[in-house]
């Protein structure tokens, strides 16, 4: 049985590869490195390791710049893709656990083949621009469980900064998911 006073505590290293195969199109990996830390009554758990794979395709639909009268610049981007994540990452969990789906948030993999559907909308007004994301991600089983269905939602704030040798791109974001059986 799951303790009363658990605390957690989730880290994840992202790296991420784009390949641009078109003025169109692309395709993005993502190679996720966790670290997890939980401590509870029962004492204190850590993990650490490579994550679950993803791979995406991803077409741009929309891609619109005008100017306005004050001279300021809009550009607006919409993409559409899909892609897989692939169970790389370690999930050792034994079946016969009381509580097996308690166990799943202490593993750095999830045993499970994800596939992803996301679309991705950028507006900018010269250096400063609002980025929004939705991903539909379909699990499927994993030792005979269902992991639910997830619906997460992002929005960025970006703004550039640049001189002649730099460009920073500062993030500011906010999430949201909703996770059904």
């Amino acid at each position: 049985m799951t303790p009363v006073n658990t605390a957690r505590t989730f880290f994840k290293l992202l790296k991420y590869g784009v390949a641009l195969t078109s003025a169109s199109g692309g395709v993005l990996a993502v190679l996720p490195f966790d670290f997890i830390h939980q401590a509870s009554d029962d004492g204190t758990f850590n993990a650490k390791g490579l994550g679950d794979i993803a791979v995406f395709g991803n077409y741009k639909v929309l891609d619109h710049s005008s100017a306005t009268a004050g001279k300021k610049l809009i550009t607006q981007q919409l993409w559409l893709g899909a892609g897989i994540k692939l169970a790389t990452g370690k999930f050792d969990i034994d079946p016969t656990e009381p509580e097996p789906l308690a166990l799943a948030n202490t593993q750095v993999g999830s045993g499970s083949n994800y596939f992803i559907l996301n679309a991705m909308y950028n507006i900018n007004i010269n250096s400063v621009g609002v980025n929004t994301s939705a991903r539909y991600k379909i699990n499927t089983t994993n030792n005979d469980k269902f992991f639910g269905i997830n619906f997460p939602r992002i929005a960025l704030l970006i703004i550039r900064l640049q001189n002649r040798r730099l460009l920073l791109h500062p993030t500011s974001a906010c999430c949201m998911s909703k996770v059904s059986q």
